[in-house]
């Protein structure tokens, strides 16, 4: 029986907008490459790997086509493409990730990166990642969660893929490792910086995530285990997204988060409704209690609302400016960048924008 993945996907990862999937000839060009230049996976040339792949849909309950390809590569890793249709997945793998890691390892390995094909991860050729914003890195953060949680499923067991993490991460081979993992669980509690710009969350993070994963109700509704969770999804999700935040955001956006946010209010207040998508941006970049109150204030129909957050912002700006005047210049730069990034029309941002120019 094939199971929905959706109830284990990580409710901060957003699903892609189908506009951006690619055209023909792009996915055209890319297998062309992949069969021009590596080694396809194939029962009578790599049984081993062939049998892997079988195990990871297997374990999944999945009936895509998956065809993996081995390249060259002194370092461990691995990717995922589209394919030519929705029902085809394209990996890629290095020689050295196959060379170093152990079947169970691998199943981890290769279930992740299923993982992002079904969440739909990967309906979009990646260009450079390079000069990638806040927002974007937090995506790519979340969507890492939920591909983890399928390399999980596909390989059962946390400390399976706390050694396939750290041989990815090190380049160490089984020789120099040993299986005592937790100590890298809980080094995740020891991190103490944020501005961590990167696509990836700590690794220890990830590990932390998966141990709480294997213990929530959505795992164990997955594979149906009839026994008292420690976690609902909810839970679990809620406190993985404060992690990340935590070690992406740098100090000056936590610093003074509620007037960046009274910025995303107001600009959202601007047509005098708040849609799905906005509510998830905030969700995404603010604390919960920040966002429920303005969400309340809203779904209770309170009484000029936009009026109270625009004076609200106004009073915030003008205390900053009285306070630290070379903060308050550093935030109103910081803001217009944001506001400039927002995915809504430029006469919503009018407003905030005048305020900032005016105080």
């Amino acid at each position: 029986m094939i199971k929905d993945t959706s109830s284990i996907r990580f409710k901060y990862d957003d699903k892609v907008d189908s506009s951006e999937i690619n055209n023909q000839n792009e996915l055209k060009e890319l297998k062309g490459h992949l069969l021009g230049s590596y080694l396809r996976v194939d029962k009578d040339i790599v049984p081993e790997i062939s049998k892997i792949i079988d195990e990871v849909k297997q374990n999944i309950t999945i009936q895509e086509k998956i065809e993996a390809f081995i390249y060259p590569g002194s370092t461990p890793q691995a990717g995922c493409y589209p394919g030519n249709t929705d029902k085809e997945i394209n990996i890629a793998l290095s020689s050295n990730l196959v060379e170093n890691l152990n079947k169970e390892e691998l199943l981890y390995v290769i279930g992740h990166e299923i993982g992002h094909h079904i969440f739909r991860h990967n309906t979009k050729l990646k260009e450079e990642q390079q000069d990638l914003k806040i927002g974007d890195l937090f995506s790519l953060q979340c969507q890492e969660i939920s591909a983890d949680r399928v390399g999980f499923l596909a390989s059962n067991d946390i400390s399976t893929v706390a050694s396939a993490m750290v041989k990815v991460m090190s380049g160490l081979s089984s020789k120099f490792l040993t299986t005592n993992f937790l100590p890298m669980i809980r080094q995740i509690d020891e991190v103490n910086i944020s501005g961590y710009a990167s696509t990836h969350p700590f690794f220890s993070l990830r590990l932390k995530s998966l141990s709480m994963f294997s213990m929530s109700d959505s795992f164990y509704k997955f594979k149906e285990i009839k026994k008292k969770a420690t976690f609902t999804k909810d839970e679990l999700d809620d406190e993985i997204v404060k992690r990340i935040k935590k070690n992406l955001f740098p100090p000056e956006f936590i610093e003074e988060e509620k007037i960046l946010f009274l910025i995303f209010v107001n600009i959202f207040l601007a047509d005098n409704k708040v849609t799905k998508q906005e509510q998830n941006i905030l969700r995404k970049l603010f604390p919960d209690e920040l966002v429920n109150e303005f969400l309340n204030k809203i779904k209770t129909k309170q009484r000029d609302v936009k009026g109270f957050y625009h004076d609200f912002f106004v009073n915030q700006l003008l205390a900053l400016k009285q306070k630290n005047y070379e903060r308050f210049n550093e935030i109103k730069a910081q803001s217009i960048t944001y506001i400039r990034d927002l995915p809504v029309p430029e006469s919503d941002k009018k407003t905030v924008r005048d305020i900032l120019n005016e105080i």
